[in-house]
């Protein structure tokens, strides 16, 4: 039972984290801003109201995003809990997971779904809960790297840093014709 309570210790600011953030997007900040409504994107894109394609895809992307800071917060946390405490051992991510999952089941629907103005359809709230969900679950897993084996967790993120360089720059291989003109 000692693990249940360590996961808990650990799932909470995870989870306190992602509600926040989301009442914050959903809540108090102007929507208008956070998700680009009525954004003019060219002629491609004609269409940035609040349930356009191109808007709702900001709509779980923002799962995405809390689910980059929870990564960068648990990790560093618990690699710096190891580095305080050597008998530090970060629970199962997988444990911490569940309890979040829980949690998020119940209060990223509650928030984008009731507050402020439009609220998100069932279709558009479950799209951002699963992708919170997942989002999360990827995050909690590199813990256990910062906490045991920090040298491995370094080159993984250089080498996801080098990936993510070349993915970004994919999109000019499409302005090659532009260029040589």
């Amino acid at each position: 039972m000692a693990w249940r309570n360590s996961a808990v210790l650990h799932a909470l600011p995870a989870v306190a984290l992602v509600l926040v953030s989301f009442y914050y997007w959903f809540s108090i900040a102007d929507r208008y801003i956070v998700f680009l409504y009525n954004h003019d994107m060219g002629p491609l894109y004609p269409d940035t109201s609040p349930f356009s394609r191109v808007t709702s895809s900001r709509y779980w992307m923002a799962g995405l995003v809390v689910s980059g800071l929870v990564l960068l917060l648990h990790t560093a946390a618990s690699g710096l809990l190891a580095r305080l405490f050597a008998s530090y051992r970060p629970p199962a991510w997988w444990r911490v997971w569940m309890i979040c999952a829980a949690l998020l089941l119940l209060g990223v629907p509650a928030i984008t779904m009731t507050v402020n103005e439009p609220t998100l359809p069932v279709g558009n709230a479950a799209q951002v809960t699963l992708v919170a969900l997942i989002g999360v679950g990827l995050a909690l897993r590199p813990a256990e790297l910062a906490a045991r084996r920090p040298g491995e967790l370094f080159w993984l993120a250089a080498d996801g840093f080098g990936m993510m360089l070349l993915i970004l720059n994919l999109i000019h291989g499409e302005k090659v014709g532009q260029w040589l003109a």
